[in-house]
């Protein structure tokens, strides 16, 4: 690192101190600290957004009379520009008193300075200094920046609110949404980036029901579909909160109980309240129409039943069952194939119990997911009673997967180290040289020796029973410098390709 380089760092690091001397930052920029540098890593990308942050204005100006890039972005960090940090001031400590002369002082110098209102970060949680005053909640910093100019319909490209309605609308604050519909807010805007697609979104997943009520009657449409974030509409977010008052008020203005989300965690209402264990919402969304085997076409969860059974959520898995929730019914999208292979997967005894005893297909085969069958998903979870009540249940204990990532129950345990799992379906009738036909290892000892840490242990259980020891796992086992697990192959049989070869200097 040259001496620039360590100036530069210093500088940065010394600005972000809480307690920065000036005279340390002037003799730092005397003796060669480019003000414009940036940082590597941290939250703060440049000693002038480190400076605003921490609202130090005699800092600021020091930097800017230095030359200091007042529009300068950021490459790493939380703050894109000087100005988005200024406005951001206190969004990481909310309990503190807002006082103008401090966050407001530094905006309006950085103004001074030709800091451009509209700037979009490029990095970091806020991409407009306007999203940033909003997530705040600092009214005399909007309307400052509203008045210079700042345009209410950006866009960020950046960070967790798409615009500065959608970052009110999830904070809760009812004087600026006002203030920013009054400014010509679009109460509709989607986001382009973001956890909220709408305004809406984001107040029915923060549980604001007077901010949603307000939304409603100014226009925003219950119907709409986000092109962005993590909840398809209005009534998913709520629904997965379990907000009841703010989902009993979008489906008494017209939501549609069966909208099947274009993006984000959840395909619909029903699957979003049975993942997180929302009992009253699931049954309000059942009396309301909800269809019970809906199936999601996009998150983790092709069903309702599927997302409670992996969530071990009993009460609603009954609760769907006697809904006429289809036991057996194949995900189309998602990490799990079937009910049985989530709850096998999460460890969820009593709801495999459950399942089974309602008719569950033991050997039902998964078209999606990591998971071909319930047992293949138990043995890499390694929970013995699962396994054991799977194979009571008819599990065929060498069945092929058609999709996923292990082809067998064996390859599955064997990869997770799963010993006790891997002698058990052994002892039950695994093949251990079964050829995957499908997946990621083709064999339980490949997958076995694949692995970056060495799994002795289960090396030597496969080899005790019969496994081939071939060049293949001899190979992987060198390339991962699993010493010990060579040594066992070597004394098992297995061939050394390199060995006997000509050489040549």
């Amino acid at each position: 690192m040259s001496k620039t380089e360590r100036l530069n760092r210093y500088l940065i690091q010394e600005i972000n101190d809480s307690e920065a001397s000036v005279n340390v930052i002037r003799a730092l920029i005397e003796a060669g600290a480019d003000v414009n540098a940036q940082a590597q890593t941290g939250y703060c990308g440049t000693a002038l957004i480190a400076a605003a942050e921490r609202e130090n204005e005699e800092i600021v100006k020091l930097l800017l009379e230095a030359g200091a890039d007042v529009n300068a972005q950021a490459q790493v960090g939380h703050y894109g520009t000087p100005l988005i940090a200024a406005a951001e001031r206190g969004i990481w400590d909310l309990h503190i008193v807002k006082e103008e002369e401090g966050n407001v002082k530094i905006v309006k110098l950085l103004l001074e300075a030709g800091a451009d209102v509209n700037e979009q970060a490029q990095v970091g949680y806020h991409g407009t200094a306007l999203i940033a005053a909003v997530r705040f909640g600092d009214p005399v910093v909007i309307k400052l920046l509203l008045k210079v100019g700042a345009d209410v319909h950006a866009q960020a490209q950046v960070g967790h609110y798409g615009t500065a309605l959608i970052a009110a609308a999830g904070r809760g604050d009812e004087d600026i949404v006002k203030l920013l519909l009054e400014a010509g807010a679009d109460v509709n805007a989607q986001a382009q980036v973001g956890d909220y697609g709408t305004a809406l979104i984001a107040a029915a997943e923060d549980g604001k029901a007077k901010i949603v009520k307000f939304l409603l009657e100014a226009g925003a449409d219950v119907h709409a579909q986000a092109q962005a974030g993590d909840y398809g509409t209005a009534l998913i977010a709520a629904a997965k909160n379990g907000k009841v008052k703010i989902v009993k008020l979008l489906l008494e203005t017209g939501a549609d109980v069966n909208a099947q989300a274009q993006v984000g965690d959840y395909g619909t209402a029903l699957i979003a309240a049975a993942k997180n264990g929302k009992v009253k919402i699931v049954k309000l969304l059942l009396e309301t129409g909800a269809d019970v085997n809906a199936q999601g076409q996009v998150g983790d969860y092709g069903t309702a039943l599927i997302a409670a059974a992996g969530r071990g959520k009993a009460d609603i898995v009954k609760l769907l069952l006697t809904a006429g929730a289809d036991v057996n019914a194949q995900a189309q999208a998602g990490d799990y194939g079937t009910a049985l292979i989530a709850a096998a997967k999460n460890g969820k005894v009593k709801i495999v119990k459950l399942l089974l005893e309602t008719g569950a297909d033991v050997n039902a085969q998964a078209q999606v997911g990591d998971y071909g069958t319930a047992l293949i998903a138990a043995a890499g979870r390694g929970k013995t009673e699962i396994i054991e009540l799977l194979l009571e249940a008819g599990a065929d204990v060498n069945a092929q997967a058609q999709a996923g990532k292990y082809g067998t129950a064996l390859i599955a345990a064997a990869k997770d180290g799963k010993v006790k799992i891997a002698k058990l379906l052994l002892e039950s009738g695994a093949d251990v040289n079964a050829q995957a036909q499908t997946g990621d290892y083709g064999t339980a000892l490949i997958a076995a020796v694949e692995d970056e840490e060495e799994k002795v242990k289960i090396v030597k259980l496969l080899l005790a029973a019969g496994a081939n020891a071939d060049e293949k796992a001899l190979v992987t086992a060198e390339e991962k410098w699993h010493e010990d697990i060579v040594e066992l192959l070597l004394a098992a049989g297995a061939k050394d390709p390199t060995e006997g070869t000509e050489t040549s200097e």
